[in-house]
């Protein structure tokens, strides 16, 4: 067993220094760039959390930048030049102290948004950024460290690039069977206006006539109505995480049975379709449906079908539905019921709806398979990384890398047809 000694950064192998960022790096500041347009602009500007637009002009070669407002503290390396705007940070190591690589990880185990001001838009000084302590391996130690690491990310990121890849192809499969049918079962097409050509047998119906449209109810005001909670109360926020989902029940917020008393909640089924409709979240065309009943915020629409109406296809149909069409006044967006009601969907019949939406709900139980593969793998790196970065940190992990390598890309190749 390795020996270890106590430091200001806890324990850490022998031989193994601990050094402030400041004494073994430049810190500095990206500037406020000049942005062009998408189509003229070949170099990306980076933001806090990632990439926010195009330039044509370049400040920062390659090297690790951290968030500085907003997503604070947020751990990027960049690899190819780059535009850093004045929200994020840059760290240039010394290369007789630290490894570039090695430093990345360690400011990414560092928990670096726990140092941000607690504001309405948090902060990330360059003096608070320079303080934190890191372990300073000797250079051989680092770079196997960074290697081992760097193995482990690579597998991560090709599995991200393979959910980025079937996320498209199964938009586009959605998008020819919701608006053509499905494949070799028709001969005969019809133009709409407004929906282009679809199959000769499938109806146009307004979504008014397939489905009860409705809204939530205002939230429950009052500490005393969350005690305890056991039912889901469904806001906004919550239908933002996930996004798109088929199967939604995931809520921050539970309500109890006094909340649902004392202000005459309604309860939605399971089935039920969710959009936002008001505020900036209309603009982004998130749509749940509910995998149990559940109570719902009044920022939402909701939308229950018909019993001629499978609750998949239509939540698949409303998928393609973008709300910035509906919208009266982009500045102030919020969605009418009654525009929603008026929207026209065309509609095959049910026993079509539902193989239909049997391809597509498969489609995305086979990426959703390969996201809770990849969650679980950000953890395994999270535990390396602190095997590798602690007192720990001395030992080979080659093996056990190799042993908890993902491999999803057969599994989605498979399923997505």
């Amino acid at each position: 067993m390795s020996r270890n000694k106590l430091t200001r950064l806890g324990r850490i192998p022998d031989g193994w220094g601990a050094r402030k960022l400041r004494d073994g790096a430049k810190i500095g500041s990206g500037k406020s760039p000049i942005y062009t347009s998408e189509n003229i602009g070949v170099v990306d500007v980076i933001g806090s959390n990632g990439k926010i637009g195009s330039t044509d002009k370049v400040n920062f070669q390659s090297g690790i930048a951290v968030g500085r407002v907003g997503a604070s503290g947020s751990v990027h390396y960049i690899k190819s030049p780059v535009w850093l705007s004045d929200n994020v940070l840059f760290v240039k190591p010394d290369p007789t102290i630290w490894n570039e690589s090695f430093l990345y990880h360690a400011l990414t185990r560092a928990r670096l948004p726990a140092l941000a001001s607690r504001t309405a838009q948090p902060l990330l000084t360059q003096s608070d950024l320079g303080a934190i302590v890191l372990p300073v391996p000797s250079m051989n130690q680092q770079i196997r460290i960074a290697l081992q690491l760097d193995s482990y990310n690579k597998t991560i990121e090709r599995t991200e690039d393979v959910i980025s890849k079937a996320e498209q192809l199964r938009d586009s499969i959605a998008y020819n069977v919701l608006t053509l049918g499905l494949p070799r079962h028709h001969t005969k097409w019809k133009k709409v206006p407004g929906l282009g050509t679809i199959p000769a047998t499938w109806e146009v119906i307004p979504l008014g006539d397939l489905a009860s449209i409705g809204a939530g109810d205002p939230a429950p005001q009052g500490a005393q109505y969350f005690e305890r909670g056991k039912y889901p109360f469904i806001r906004t926020q919550d239908v933002g995480r996930a996004g798109r989902s088929r199967r939604f029940c995931n809520t921050k917020d539970k309500i109890n049975d006094e909340a649902i008393i004392q202000n005459r909640l309604h309860l939605w089924p399971k089935g039920t379709t969710l959009i936002p409709k008001s505020g900036a979240s209309t603009l982004l065309n998130h749509r749940v449906c509910l995998s149990q009943p559940g109570y719902v915020s009044s920022h939402l629409a909701t939308i229950v079908p018909n019993d001629n109406v499978s609750d998949l296809f239509l939540y698949y149909k409303l998928c393609q539905l973008d709300a910035r069409r509906l919208l009266r006044n982009p500045g102030y967006p919020s969605l009418s019921l009654s525009d929603l009601k008026s929207v026209k969907l065309s509609v095959p019949s049910l026993t079509t709806q539902m193989e239909i939406a049997r391809i597509l709900s498969d489609n995305d139980k086979a990426i959703e398979r390969t996201k809770t593969s990849l969650f679980e793998a950000n953890k395994l790196r999270e535990v390396l990384q602190n095997k590798l970065l602690s007192h720990r940190g001395s030992g080979d992990h080659t093996e056990w890398i190799e042993a908890t390598n993902i491999n999803t890309t057969p599994d989605i190749g498979r399923r997505i047809k």
